[in-house]
């Protein structure tokens, strides 16, 4: 499924998306390209329920809101993610528009990380929020849970995760900081015990 406006004024308002499976797709399974949509666009609000995305070519999931981006949210609600050839997630995180995982299931076999932050440098400075509730992920032991694809400039973000599991085990935000660190050194800079 692909939301992709060509114009500021199209509306994504109260749409649910529930019990449907997205199977291997030459592309994402659900793709969400908001780009054309700017600060005069109607709050976007989509859910989804019970659904699950396997296989495809690409991400399981990719939420890619754009540098005007409008308000709203997206959230998945007991959902799978499984087999996807890249990320399971991709998402960005901007102002103004959470973004809310509650209850995701993720078999993830890729050589990529589970979940890439994408984080554009237009909106430096300014905090987005991302929510991972309810995480169970399955992966070889070897595998990295977390990317971020970070411009040269200072972005604050926060990524919440609450009752995140990594084969079973419980997973915390300050070493996954830790891992991060070591790949960007001072690109990355943790607040309190957030990324």
């Amino acid at each position: 499924i692909d939301f992709e406006p060509n114009h500021p004024y199209q509306e994504f308002i109260d749409w649910v998306i529930e019990n449907t499976t997205f199977s291997n797709n030459c592309g994402a399974n659900a793709l969400h390209v908001l780009s054309k949509f700017n600060e005069t666009t109607k709050p976007v609000s989509i859910t989804y329920k019970n659904c699950v995305f396997e296989g495809g070519n690409s991400h399981g999931i990719i939420i890619n809101r754009g540098n005007r981006s409008p308000k709203g949210n997206i959230t998945f609600e007991n959902c799978t993610v499984t087999n996807a050839r890249k990320n399971s997630l991709s998402i960005d995180i901007i102002p103004d528009f959470p973004v809310v995982f509650n209850g995701l299931k993720t078999k993830h076999t890729s050589k990529y990380p589970v979940i890439s932050i994408l984080m554009p440098k237009v909106y430096k400075q300014i905090a987005g929020t991302a929510t991972l509730k309810n995480i169970s992920v399955t992966a070889p032991e070897n595998t990295q849970l977390f990317d971020a694809f970070i411009y040269p400039a200072t972005i604050t973000a926060e990524l919440n995760l609450e009752n995140f599991t990594f084969n079973g085990k419980a997973v915390s935000s300050a070493p996954e900081f830790e891992k991060l660190k070591k790949l960007y050194g001072d690109a990355i800079n943790a607040a309190k015990t957030d990324i």
